[in-house]
């Protein structure tokens, strides 16, 4: 019932994600930047995840809006506008913003963790370093624990990349995306959505004056 009321509904809640979009993440960039010491460069960052259908065809997708910031303590949080995800096709980023993260409800996910600031700024540039942390992610109103080792290298005076050595897999199911997962399947007439799913990043944050 819930996958054929999300398949009716899809025209209205893709015109509600689109009234909606602006004004969250406006509100998520100047709560973000307000004590940030260093600040996400999006330009030069990058979040993947990739998904399985049919069992055997594999493909990487992206958000273009990411937001974040590391405080003097070493707090950290990222936010992804969920309406910015990008597949390359169009069609396809709107049924996965509409359907399966129901952004027009849920339109940000927050990854929030505690990084070691202290040997990060002991280290001389070009050298880097591994941190074993946990992240907890807050994503379709579910907020869940995951351990990840980064490597983390200070690439100018001012500037860090962060990244995590191996993917993060997460099972949608987790997260209560389970029916939206499903709901895709139906809608493009596949076989299978594989519920696992592999999540890289690579982040750069500079210091701010």
């Amino acid at each position: 019932m819930r996958i054929r009321q999300q398949i009716r509904h899809y025209a209205h809640n893709t015109r509600l994600l689109k009234a909606c979009t602006g004004l969250c993440l406006s509100l998520s960039l100047m709560a973000g930047t307000a004590q940030a010491d260093w600040q996400l460069q999006p330009t030069d960052s990058s979040l993947t995840f990739t998904s399985t259908k049919n069992a055997q065809i594999t493909e990487t997708h992206s958000f273009t809006s990411l937001m974040g910031a590391v405080d003097s303590h070493g707090a950290a949080q990222i936010s992804i506008a969920l309406a910015s995800v990008e597949t390359q096709v169009p069609i396809r980023n709107e049924r996965v913003q509409v359907m399966l993260f129901e952004a027009q409800t849920f339109p940000m996910a927050n990854i929030t963790a505690k990084l070691g600031l202290d040997p990060m700024l002991a280290l001389a540039v070009g050298q880097s370093m591994t941190q074993e942390i946990t992240l907890t992610i807050d994503l379709h109103g579910i907020s869940q624990t995951r351990a990840t080792v980064l490597n983390v290298e200070r690439l100018a005076a001012t500037v860090f990349a962060v990244t995590n050595i191996e993917p993060l897999l997460i099972d949608v199911a987790d997260f209560e995306l389970a029916d939206g997962v499903q709901a895709l399947r139906e809608i493009a007439g596949l076989k299978s959505i594989t519920p696992i799913v592999p999540v890289s990043f690579s982040l750069n944050f500079r210091q701010q004056p």
